[in-house]
């Protein structure tokens, strides 16, 4: 019952074989399309559908915003898998 008290030793457990560490991503990127949606509806709802300039020149899409949040979001999510699975294993100190 000790990684029931320790959040970090349940993390550690559940991320210490390769295949649910591979399991996660898959499902994590499977999610970013759908969160692509997500950010690109509400941009549009707060109405932010025209094209955006960022910069002086350069006109954004909110499609390609709304990825690259998605892209941010997802790669955070894996990283911490990433991270639990190679403290776990002892490849990283």
């Amino acid at each position: 019952a000790e990684h029931a008290e320790n959040p970090y030793v349940l993390l550690y457990r559940t991320f210490q074989t390769w295949w649910m560490v591979v399991f996660y991503t898959l499902w994590i990127a499977t999610l970013g399309f759908y969160i692509v949606n997500d950010f690109e509806n509400i941009l549009k709802v707060t109405g932010w559908d025209n094209k955006i300039r960022i910069i002086k020149d350069e006109i954004v899409k909110p499609k390609t915003i709304a990825y690259t949040l998605s892209i941010i979001l997802c790669l955070g999510f894996i990283a911490v898998a990433i991270n639990a699975y190679m403290h776990a294993n002892n490849l990283i100190l």
